[in-house]
């Protein structure tokens, strides 16, 4: 089976899953061919959708391209983008991670206590904010951590031990503050959260683009996301190859935890505080914009520029919404039609490499054998 890496597609795994040979893992995943570039359609009609639906709002609404739009757009996007890459990254391992937005609000509980303990301790302010995102960002990877060594050591089921720590994470929230919001934090924390750099990019954005950049291309070039997609691929195939599956799983449970560490602290900077809700609802989203980029749900296949499709989609239906007045709550049916439709044609897609396989397998019984 092919699976799809990085900023393009690779060579697939020379795995023998019915003739149950065994993988040779180093020529296999250390130096794989390198085949012709080709066009992914589906991304393709994702941005002539993402395209057609900028100009629909900008019509209805010229403010939708304002300065304004733009950083309403910016901030819905920057945790959908970080959620979502981490998100991205289980579901190509082959597993799901409930428990993003609950991860997202508890790291930035945690950096929001840390910055209120040391806020009259007399350390520089640089220093307090510091620590506290430090603090949330470990926090964000120690329960990745915690949901990765859950799945693979008790082999308990990813959505039923990501379903669980989703309330566990979100109950710990509200514990660190009686279920309150929090704000006494230093108000310098502003300053990373709402200044925009040449008055239209915001930090949190340039972050987000960063990571991006190094999620792309850790996809695409390093052996560790390889074996990522040959496990999400196969896991009996890749455990022949050599390949630690479990392994695998829980650093892919951790880059999704420390990514929505990063998106619990720019949250905190961008509202000055730290809220027990923050994250409750972005699971769909988190979810929808690894599946509408072309991230496969049975592992194995995804791109970086996928997902940033899918979060930008996500983004301007979001934002455009709300400024031509449609009540939010037309937000989740739309988007939910689009994972349906998208998973719908990730079914198709595997449905008519699985068929031609077969027809294959079909004709070669019928080829006549030398006696």
């Amino acid at each position: 089976m092919a699976f799809k890496s990085g900023f393009g597609d690779r060579t697939p795994l020379a795995a023998g899953r019915e003739s149950g040979a065994a993988l040779d893992a180093e020529p296999a995943l250390s130096a794989p061919a390198r085949p012709r570039p080709r066009l992914d359609w589906r991304l393709l009609s994702t941005a002539a959708f993402l395209a057609l639906l900028v100009a629909l709002f900008s019509l209805i609404t010229p403010s939708f391209l304002s300065r304004n739009g733009w950083f309403a757009i910016c901030q819905a996007g920057i945790e959908i983008l970080l959620l979502g890459l981490g998100q991205g990254v289980v579901i190509m391992s082959g597993q799901i991670d409930l428990s993003v937005g609950s991860t997202l609000g508890l790291s930035g509980m945690v950096g929001g206590v840390v910055m209120k303990n040391l806020l009259h301790s007399g350390l520089p302010a640089s220093e307090i904010m510091a620590a506290g995102y430090l603090c949330g960002i470990v926090c964000g990877g120690l329960a990745g951590l915690l949901n990765g060594l859950l799945v693979t050591r008790l082999r308990l089921a990813p959505f039923i031990v990501t379903l669980a720590t989703l309330d566990a994470y979100a109950g710990i929230t509200s514990l660190l503050h009686n279920g309150t919001e929090l704000i006494s934090v230093p108000p310098q924390v502003s300053d990373v959260g709402n200044t925009a750099v040449g008055g239209w990019i915001p930090i949190p954005i340039l972050v987000g683009a960063a990571l991006y950049v190094i999620a792309g291309l850790w996809l695409r070039y390093t052996r560790a996301a390889r074996h990522l997609y040959a496990t999400g691929s196969s896991a009996e195939s890749a455990e022949r190859a050599g390949i630690s599956v479990a392994r695998i799983r829980i650093m892919a449970f951790v880059i999704s935890g420390v990514l929505a560490g990063i998106a619990g602290v720019l949250v905190l900077s961008i509202f000055v505080g730290a809220s027990p809700a923050a994250g409750s609802g972005e699971l769909l989203n988190a979810i929808a914009a690894p599946v509408i980029g072309g991230v496969s749900f049975s592992g194995g296949r995804g791109s970086a520029p996928g997902i940033a499709l899918g979060v930008a989609l996500i983004s301007v239906i979001t934002v455009g919404l709300i400024i031509v007045g449609v009540t939010p709550f037309w937000e989740e049916v739309v988007i939910g039609a689009i994972i349906i439709a998208a998973v719908y044609a990730d079914t198709l897609r595997r449905g008519s490499v699985v068929g031609a396989a077969g027809l294959q397998r079909f004709r070669n019984f019928l080829r006549p054998r030398a006696l």
